[in-house]
């Protein structure tokens, strides 16, 4: 309900700087010369990956091989998002990696998508100069949420015409969790981030958050934040709604059960009010269980993005990617758009 300013207790998650490294650590190596001399893209190791992966890898690779006059430090991205996902989970190395070409995957898929008006701030302070300078009606940023940390969101932002700035945060892990006192601890950095927006824009900002909850994995939040923002700008109708409602009432929501104020701000569930794309990359089967128990309708719903291409239901999706590493279980669907993500850029970006 607009922006809080009081600080309750902090979650020192997995979303912190100890744990994802900072975009400015080097990631690894200079990027070589070549794009093809660190990964044979029909490697055996690919084949144990779930077929719908194995394909992606297998186009990523042939793009890199086929491009010319690319980014060096875009080729190198790939190389080594090929040679992990080969062998295992993303490491600390490819979240750099992310950070370091986020700016190209923007670009990419501004000129993609016109109307996207997609940013990225590395600073939460860099993200507030955005919002205080920008006047675009619709946009969105790919923001980090900490200035200690390396943890990002993704915001939805909307410029009413009074000039008063709504913001709506996705969180694509969990915004907070509750300790055995039943009493709400917030993710690092959600406190700041509000004090801080507070402090600059009083009034004229409001402010509710969407806890997603579809990343489980300890590393990775650029990827989900990514679809989010995508996912956000095509299902705009419903966005706008929330934006208008938080502009006039305050909160966004109308069923009590929809959302927790946690002092004062608004901590809406995801799995309640969000369409079935965003749950597309879950990680957990749990996560899919939980958001067709709230919302039972979706269960059928198309996930897929492949224009021409078969139907895909949540379900569905989460069968195709499932693979077992280091005796886990889970969807790497994730991965698998992280890919391609970076193929999308190889093939049109030309800066």
């Amino acid at each position: 309900m607009g922006i809080c300013i009081s600080k309750p207790p902090t979650l020192d998650m997995h979303y912190q700087a100890n744990n994802e490294q900072s975009e400015n650590v080097t990631a690894s190596s200079s990027p070589p010369h070549s794009p093809t001399q660190e990964i044979d893209p029909y490697a055996s190791s690919f084949s144990q990956l779930p077929p719908r992966a194995y394909s992606k890898a297998r186009a990523l690779a042939d793009a890199l091989r086929l491009a010319n006059n690319i980014n060096p430090e875009l080729a190198h991205y790939a190389q080594r998002v090929l040679a992990t996902v080969a062998n295992s989970q993303p490491t600390r190395e490819i979240s750099n990696l992310d950070a370091k070409n986020l700016a190209t995957l923007v670009r990419t898929y501004n000129a993609k998508y016109p109307g996207l008006n997609l940013q990225y701030a590395r600073t939460p302070r860099e993200f507030r100069n955005a919002l205080a300078g920008t006047d675009e009606a619709s946009w969105r940023s790919i923001a980090i949420l900490h200035s200690r940390g390396s943890h990002r969101v993704a915001i939805d932002v909307r410029t009413h015409d009074d000039g008063h700035k709504s913001l709506l945060v996705m969180e694509t892990g969990a915004a907070f969790k509750r300790d055995e006192n039943d009493e709400a601890l917030l993710q690092f950095g959600y406190s700041e981030f509000i004090e801080d927006l507070k402090h600059e824009f009083g009034s004229n900002a409001s402010m509710a958050v969407i806890d997603v909850r579809a990343q489980k994995s300890h590393i990775g939040c650029q990827p989900f934040c990514f679809d989010f923002a995508l996912n956000a700008f095509h299902k705009s109708y419903l966005f706008d709604d929330l934006h208008q409602r938080l502009h006039d009432h305050g909160q966004c929501t109308t069923r009590r059960d929809e959302a927790e104020f946690i002092d004062g701000m608004e901590y809406i569930s995801g799995a309640k009010i969000l369409p079935a794309v965003f749950y597309k990359h879950a990680e957990s089967r749990a996560t899919i269980d939980t958001v067709l128990r709230e919302q039972p309708a979706i269960a059928s719903k198309d996930v897929s993005t492949h224009r021409g291409g078969p139907t895909e239901t949540l379900q569905e999706r989460v069968q195709a990617f499932r693979i077992q590493r280091d005796k886990i279980t889970y969807s790497m669907s994730i991965e698998a758009s992280r890919i391609r993500k970076i193929r999308e850029a190889i093939e049109n970006d030309h800066e």
